[in-house]
């Protein structure tokens, strides 16, 4: 947290959330897209998930567990942060992945995986630096 303060970086200004409101009728319309795809045919296997194209809810659990950890080391994270602003993206994950199709959650699942990574080397970063 020093280093983003020292560079005047702040979470908290909505810049984020504006990212994330702009890309959102894209990803929309690209599930719309893949999803209609899989609904002419049947969806693929992939490990232990025999159709891509349903609901997981093992892989659903996986996602919401991933997404808790990546927003609990993540850098946003403060010590004042409240547990509701962890635990309210693994809920939210947890009812979406449930819900849509395996294929989606394989995609979060990625990008859950990734997001953990750079909190991990962002703290080790941060660490040597404050030392």
């Amino acid at each position: 947290m020093a280093a983003y303060r020292r560079h005047g970086v702040n979470f908290a200004d909505g810049k984020g959330l504006l990212g994330g409101l702009v890309q959102l009728p894209v990803v929309a319309g690209m599930y719309t897209v893949v999803r209609r795809a899989l609904n002419a045919g049947a969806g693929g296997r992939f490990l232990w998930i025999s159709n891509i194209s349903r609901p997981d809810p093992i892989l659903a659990v996986f996602v919401s567990l991933l997404t808790f950890t990546a927003v609990m080391l993540g850098p946003q994270m403060t010590q004042q942060g409240g547990r509701l602003l962890i635990v309210l993206p693994a809920a939210v994950t947890l009812l979406v992945m449930l819900k849509f199709s395996a294929g989606l959650g394989l995609y979060w699942g990625a990008s859950s995986a990734v997001a953990t990574i750079q909190a991990v080397l962002v703290r080790r970063a941060t660490r040597r630096a404050d030392s």
